[in-house]
This record gives C-alpha cells, sequence and structure tokens, in this order.
C-alpha cells in the first residue's frame, strides 16, 4: 500500500539516539545498553506494507505488555509481553493498541494508549469510529466534543467523526456542534446507520433560534428517527438516509438557510421557520413549508404551487457530479470515492441500482496533511507528485498559497479544515488543470490583506471543470482585523460551485484578543468575481461585502438559489455609492454579458444606521439572454430601503414602498 509512517507517543513527537561507548584502559571499546528511566520511555510506531512495529527504548526491572484492539474504543487483549528486542510486530493495518509497563510485582508504572495508524494518519482531532466500540465510551466522547463546541463560534477547535460502516447502537446519538463534521465511511449512506443526529436552536425560551448555526456538516450515513436540522449557512447535508421525518427548524425558532443533497427521507421534510433553503437531487414522501425562498432542484416529489403565493421554485433535473468522500475497508485502506457525473438527473446518486462511484483515489496516492506538522511547501510536495490532498481538522496558518496544478486531484477538508493566509496570499490556487475538486474547507482572511482567497485559474486560463462543494469564506471575526478584496475569483470553464457561504463578517465575540467587525475593521470589498464561462453555481450564498457580494462577467452562467445579506454597517450613503446609484447591488451582471440565468434568489437589508438606499438589489443588462426569475426582496428592520429589484424594475422595499417584502415573480429585458 506504499505507506511508510512513524509516530512517538509522548504527547510531543521526538526521536531519541543515544549510544553510550565506554573505552577500557587497554583502549579496547565495548558497547553497552542504554537505559532509560520510566518516565523517558517513548513508543515508536512505524508503518509499512507489511505491517506495524512498536518499538521502545530499555529500561531496567519493568515489563512491557501490549495490548491490541481492532478499534479505538474496542476491547484490548493481550498479545505481547516483553517481546525481544523491545519491539512488537503485527502483520495487521489499522488496529489500535496500548503499552503497560509495570513493576516485577505487577504494579502499572504507566500507560501509553491511542497507538494507532489512524491516529497517526489523521492527528488527534479526528475519531474513528467501529460498530464494535464500547457503547458508553462513544456516547461519552460525542458529548464531550458537542458540550465543548455548541457555543464555540469563533474557536480553533476543529473535529470529525468518521463511522466505519456497520449499525451503532441505539444508545449512540449524535449532536452536531460548530466546527464538527460527520461521515459514514461506506459506499453508500445505507452502509452506515446510526440512531439519531442533530442540530438544534441556540439558546432556550422565546429567543432560541439557529441564525448562527454555521460550519458544521453530516453525510453518507443512516439515520433511524425523525431527524431535527436546525441550521443556517455554511452547513451541508448531504447523502443521508432519514427513516422518518427531517424537520429544517427547532420548534419553530428562526433558522435562515442551508442546503440538502442526494438524500432520501422516507417521511416529510417541514420546512417550518427556515427562511430560505435548496434541496437538490433528493426524494421524500412529501414536503411542508415555505416562507421567502425554497429551491428544489431534480428531487422526485417537489412540492406544488405558483410563486409567489407559496415561494417555490422548481427545476426538473441536476446535471452535476456529487462530492467525492472518503472510504474505508479492511481490504483497500482509506480511498477517495469520486462520483459519476450524472446528466439530467432526478433523485439520489445511490438509489434505483447501480454504482453511484465513477473512480477511488487510493490511500498510497493522497496526503494527509496534518496543521501541527505542515506547511504549504509540504502540502505542495505532495500535490506536485500527483497526490490529492485530504485537509485533517485544523487551523493551516500558511504564509503561501497552495498550489492545485494536476489534473483530477481532490484537495478534500475534514473537520472545516480552515487555511489562514498569514502573508497577504492566496490560500489556495487552482492551476490551468482539469476535473480539479476543493471540497469541505473554510478559507478565513488573515490580518494582512490577501488580493483573494481562492482563485481558479488564471486570465485565458485552460483550467475546465473545477468544482467546488462546501467551501465556505470568511472575512472577520476571527482575528483583531482581517482583509481580502475578493474571496473567491473564477476564471476556469464549466466550474461548478455547489454550496458556498462567501461571508464577510456581521457580528463576531468581543473579548481581550481584539476580535470584532467594522467597516474599517475587517475589509472585503467583493465576495465572488466570476469570469469563467458556463459557471454553474447551485446554493450560493454571499453576504455584507462593501461593494457586489457577486460580480458576473462569464458567458452562459447559471445560478439556482441565492441567498444574500446587504452590509449592515454602511456608515453613511455618501461612502457608498456605485457612481451615481446609491449602493452597490448584492449581485451585478456586467453589461457585455449576453447569457445569463438566475433562479430562486432572496436578498435582505438590515441596515444598522437611518437613511441608507439600495437602489437596486441585482443589475444586470437588459437583454434577452438575461433571465432572473423570483426574486424575493426583504428588509429586515425599520432603516432604510431598497429600491428596486433589478435595475429600475419592481417595487420597492422600506421607506418607498408599501412593505418590508416583496416577492417578484421574474424580470423582463425589453
Amino acid at each position: 500500500m506504499g505507506r511508510e509512517r512513524t509516530v512517538v507517543k509522548k504527547y510531543v513527537i521526538t526521536a531519541l539516539l543515544v549510544a553510550a561507548f565506554s573505552f577500557s584502559f587497554v583502549g579496547c571499546a565495548e558497547e553497552k545498553p542504554r537505559y532509560v528511566s520510566v518516565d523517558e520511555v517513548e513508543i515508536s510506531l512505524v508503518s509499512t506494507e507489511k505491517g506495524v512495529t512498536l518499538s521502545w527504548q530499555n529500561v531496567k526491572d519493568v515489563d512491557f505488555s501490549v495490548y491490541k484492539s481492532g478499534s479505538r474504543f474496542g476491547d484490548y487483549t493481550l498479545v505481547g509481553r516483553n517481546p525481544e528486542g523491545n519491539k512488537f510486530t503485527d502483520a495487521e493495518h489499522y488496529c489500535y493498541y496500548k503499552v503497560v509497563l509495570s513493576d516485577g510485582d505487577g504494579k502499572t508504572l504507566k500507560t501509553f494508549s491511542n497507538l494507532g495508524e489512524e491516529i497517526e494518519m489523521f492527528g488527534q482531532n479526528v475519531y474513528v469510529f467501529s460498530p464494535d466500540d464500547d457503547v458508553s465510551s462513544v456516547k461519552n466522547l460525542f458529548s464531550a466534543i458537542h458540550s465543548r463546541t455548541v457555543d464555540d463560534e469563533f474557536s480553533n477547535g476543529r473535529y470529525s467523526f468518521l463511522l466505519k460502516p456497520g449499525e451503532y447502537d441505539d444508545d449512540i446519538g449524535i449532536s452536531v456542534g460548530y466546527y464538527t463534521t460527520v461521515f459514514g465511511l461506506g459506499t453508500s449512506p445505507t452502509d452506515t446507520s446510526v440512531s439519531s443526529l442533530s442540530c438544534l436552536n441556540r439558546g432556550e425560551g422565546n429567543g432560541a433560534h439557529a441564525l448562527i448555526n454555521f460550519w458544521r456538516g453530516a453525510e453518507n450515513l443512516s439515520v433511524r428517527s425523525n431527524t431535527t436540522w436546525a441550521v443556517s449557512q455554511g452547513v451541508s447535508l448531504r447523502a443521508v438516509d432519514i427513516s422518518g421525518n427531517l424537520n429544517l427548524h427547532d420548534s419553530g425558532g428562526y433558522a435562515s438557510g442551508g442546503m440538502l443533497a442526494d438524500s432520501r427521507i422516507s417521511g416529510q421534510v417541514n420546512s417550518g421557520s427556515q427562511q430560505q433553503w435548496l434541496s437538490r437531487n433528493c426524494e421524500w414522501s412529501s414536503w411542508s413549508g415555505n416562507v421567502w425562498n425554497m429551491c428544489f432542484s431534480g428531487v422526485n416529489k417537489p412540492p406544488v404551487g405558483s410563486y409567489p403565493s407559496l415561494k417555490y421554485t422548481v427545476e426538473d433535473a441536476s446535471s452535476i457530479r456529487e462530492k467525492p468522500f472518503l472510504t474505508f475497508d479492511k481490504t483497500n485502506g482509506y480511498r477517495i470515492a469520486v462520483p459519476a457525473l450524472r446528466e439530467d438527473r432526478v433523485g439520489c446518486s445511490w438509489t434505483g441500482g447501480g454504482s453511484r462511484i465513477e473512480s477511488f483515489i487510493p490511500e498510497e496516492q493522497i496526503y494527509f496533511a496534518r496543521s501541527d506538522r505542515d506547511t504549504a511547501d509540504t502540502v505542495n510536495a505532495a500535490i506536485s507528485k500527483g497526490k490529492s490532498v485530504v485537509f485533517t481538522p485544523g487551523v493551516y496558518s500558511f504564509d503561501k498559497a497552495v498550489e492545485v496544478d494536476c489534473d483530477d486531484a481532490v484537495i478534500l477538508g475534514l473537520g472545516l479544515a480552515t487555511i489562514t493566509p498569514t502573508a497577504g496570499n492566496a490560500c489556495l490556487t487552482v492551476g490551468d488543470s482539469v476535473g480539479v475538486t476543493v471540497a469541505g474547507i473554510l478559507f478565513d482572511a488573515g490580518e494582512t490583506k490577501s488580493d483573494v482567497l481562492v482563485s481558479v485559474g488564471t486570465e485565458n486560463s485552460t483550467t475546465v471543470g473545477a468544482s467546488l462543494y462546501d467551501c465556505y469564506f470568511r472575512v472577520g471575526g476571527s482575528y483583531a482585523r482581517s482583509a481580502a478584496d475578493a474571496s473567491l475569483v473564477i476564471y476556469g470553464y464549466g466550474t461548478t460551485c455547489d454550496n458556498l457561504w462567501i461571508w464577510r463578517a456581521d457580528h463576531g465575540p468581543a473579548n481581550d484578543r481584539g476580535y470584532g467587525v467594522g467597516w474599517d475593521v475587517n475589509d472585503g470589498e467583493t465576495g465572488v468575481k466570476i469570469y469563467g464561462d458556463n459557471v454553474t453555481a447551485y446554493a450560493l450564498m454571499a453576504e455584507h461585502y462593501k461593494g457586489h457580494n457577486v460580480e458576473w462577467y462569464g458567458e452562459g452562467g447559471k445560478l439556482f438559489f441565492y441567498q444574500s445579506e446587504i452590509a449592515y454597517d454602511v456608515p453613511s450613503q455618501a461612502e457608498w455609492m456605485d457612481g451615481e446609484r446609491k449602493g452597490f447591488s448584492s449581485i451585478m451582471v456586467d453589461e457585455n454579458v449576453n447569457s445569463f440565468s438566475a433562479s430562486g434568489l432572496g436578498i435582505y437589508s438590515n441596515f444598522h444606521n437611518g437613511g441608507i438606499v439600495l437602489d437596486s438589489a441585482i443589475t444586470a443588462p437588459n437583454k434577452s439572454g438575461i433571465a432572473i426569475n423570483h426574486i424575493a426582496t426583504v428588509r429586515l428592520n425599520g432603516n432604510g430601503a431598497i429600491n428596486h429589484v433589478v435595475n429600475d424594475f419592481g417595487g420597492a422595499v422600506g421607506a418607498a414602498g408599501s412593505g418590508t417584502t416583496l416577492f417578484t415573480d421574474k424580470f423582463i429585458p425589453e
């Protein structure tokens, strides 16, 4: 399998090479054993194709007992005692070990636990589970991680749960907090079954809501009960098979947008108070609910109703390749499964027979990056050898960009792995390549201003068919100051975007580290600039940028489901003018574009200061090839107004209008 990994267990990984020599009076050299104390002992783990070897130093009058389990939280069995040469070798891979040091009377002096290839591969913040694990240990760990993450909106903690195929005990339920992702490791969601999965409101009583339930996800597993998934932006729910109902709200508390893809629900999906949502390629018994903007593409039973009396936007089918995902089996180890492109598809990729997987990237072609040891140079070196990359949970502070310049590379994040630039650099760039995938990563602007956080291709690029899944961009909230001129720039032809949240922060914690937000504190001019032709975006959310949230220059663009809030913190009208027009439209389609379509859009204002006006929610060429349908404009508070929907077309919400919401069926070019 081409593996060669070494880990030394002593919290800080070190290497200790000591040789002791003594020389006799007559000049003869004699090598003597070098002994260490119990406190100095270190355990190394080396993995090769032939197996796994544990080794340690000499210790006088101490017994070493080696225990083995097939899983981290399983039953451990004694497999060796005082092996020859202070070394234990196991031909089996992906097991876990404990080494117990004891004195001659059997008293335990020290225990080394959590020794295993998967810990070396993924680091300490990935927990790999098996159905054979001790139920109480797994419950306690899930509870502890959730308690740690439930209120940790701007922390550096990152976690991922990987569940090997099988059925997990009914007592094991998973509540998903911030910066936590849950993945089944089978080739189908039906391979891995859990009793419950949930994300609930924040707070208690009438003030409870899910408006800031960001940055988390679950995919590729079955759930044996009714499920509550009350979330807002920056969240994914993919390839889940729910036996029961799915509630996209928690007891009516506010929730503000999300995305469900490639999933089957045996019962009803109830959106309730959820303000906007995209469901793509799903199967269910029925759908109930609508507030401002509910979109459906390629679902088997879309709700029936005419817009705007019911806020439904329906597209019959989708043409998309589903997000790549990690799988495991004992024979092949860890692989990245790459789904096949499906044209004009209705329903899930994994139902109805046939395989949803086109190919696998084997473990020896994957580089597992860890934030405690990797730099941009080490990651780029792996990519230059043709490897795909799995970013394990952590915050990667890089002084140069990750450069993806080989065809069909997959860059996959676990636990909302976060890349932050430290020198005004980009986080990641995709070069002139074909079929690159970037998925599951949070790109977080640093204190030194970057021109761009992520770029796909370059001007006159030959980049073709790149895909971005569950990629989130953040300017502000995490640092005292942060800045990026543009968060995302796309030049590549035929790029697909599937669930992106591009966010200039409107809030952040006020504490002694100086976190905060403000017009001159978190400086983000533009959310995304799209120059490439035939770019498709499902579930694009872009918010609060000082200029346009989206600028679209490419031909043949398609946008299905869009959610946006205008910048809250505009200081004055004079400081927020786009030439002669008041304010910057949320979407600007360049005047030279001849073909562009968008459906299911929600654009909202919530100005902190009075008297701020946005002339147009959208600006676009008035041409026959421009089609913009089902647009909701909303004024969330009593300040200011949005005067028009597209250009000078459509009514107002706010000062010049009669209400706070306006639902416009379509923009009809002259």
